[in-house]
């Protein structure tokens, strides 16, 4: 697998490699248990995407923006196979109650009925607060790859496009956007320059954009225990403010807020220790198990076995800017 010449954001040559995994183990990742059609499958399309079994993870010593090689994203099949039902989408997020309140804010501002477009909507569980609050639905589109996300926010009575707004036409688009929303997004996003040349095609200055993404140290203290979570060709792209500020800046965008997610020492070691145990309870398959008292056990001693192997990372996770997820509004000044 050879070197990238470039950091995609500032096109430095300066990089490092952080680590490489095989198309065998993230398929198992993103679809964990037993190896299944779907998984098998999976596998075959994540070998598509790279032409080859493995990919690498770069960082960039100039910009500090961590990202793959092959650096090319996932397609709508492949994140259907992993997304196949709206259970599979948070009904909430630490992100949606923040933006929600600046939103609330910025229309106040504003002579005109504002227009808002959500990318990468999910299960359109955010856009279901904007209903509550303040806006009406012909006020709102959204974009989905997902079948089953893109059924739930139709059901919403919202205007719902299979595709993203780097392949949205002036057709498709009636307004200018006021307000344009990406929850855990950017990450997935290769054609990160011409998203933002769309995004200033479609938005005037002084639009807002509303960004979250992974805690970058987060996910850097996990790849430092051999846990990657940033995995291609779902998540190409690792950003902190650093990394934001350089490419948004080049096209007119300014970095106007920024938070981490705040989280209690308890907290990040439940959420840890459960995304351990749904890896690996097809091992102690306790759920099929009808007596209770023997499921309980093959449960807790799962966790107690998954707490003893990462005590090192339990330890470390007492670092208090370890929350999950980070948080940005920006402003469009030219």
């Amino acid at each position: 697998m050879p070197k990238p010449s470039a950091c995609p954001v500032c096109g430095s040559n300066k990089l490092t490699e952080l680590f490489r995994v095989s198309s065998l183990f993230v398929s198992r990742q993103l679809i964990p248990g037993k190896a299944t059609d779907r998984q098998k499958l999976c596998k075959t399309k994540i070998e598509q995407n790279w032409s080859g079994q493995y990919a690498g993870y770069y960082s960039c010593a100039n910009c500090s923006f961590d990202f793959a090689l092959p650096f090319q994203a996932a397609d709508a099949e492949l994140y259907s196979l992993i997304y196949y039902s709206e259970g599979h989408y948070p009904a909430i997020k630490w992100e949606f109650a923040i933006t929600l309140n600046n939103i609330v804010s910025y229309i106040k501002k504003l002579s005109h009925q504002p227009k808002l477009i959500e990318i990468g909507a999910g299960n359109g569980s955010f856009l279901k607060l904007l209903l509550e609050n303040t806006f009406s639905a012909e006020q709102i589109i959204a974009t989905e790859y997902s079948e089953a996300g893109l059924k739930a926010i139709e059901g919403l009575g919202i205007r719902c496009f299979s595709r993203d707004l780097n392949n949205l036409t002036e057709q498709d688009i009636e307004d200018k956007f006021d307000i344009v929303c990406l929850f855990q997004v950017l990450e997935h996003m290769t054609d990160i320059h011409y998203f933002f040349e769309k995004l200033n095609h479609f938005t005037q200055t002084g639009a807002r954009l509303y960004v979250s993404v992974p805690n970058y140290y987060h996910r850097r203290f996990f790849d430092r225990h051999g846990y990657y979570y940033d995995l291609p060709p779902v998540h190409v792209g690792r950003y902190n403010a650093k990394s934001l500020a350089a490419l948004s800046e080049k096209h007119g965008w300014d970095i106007l807020q920024h938070l981490v997610q705040t989280t209690t020492y308890s907290e990040r070691v439940k959420k840890f220790l459960f995304s351990q145990f749904a890896r690996w309870q097809h091992i102690f398959p306790s759920e099929k198990i009808k007596l209770k008292i023997l499921k309980l056990f093959l449960r807790y001693t799962l966790y107690l076995l998954l707490f003893m192997v990462n005590i090192r990372v339990i330890t470390g996770l007492r670092l208090s800017y370890l929350g999950t997820a980070q948080w940005f509004e920006l402003e469009r000044t030219k």
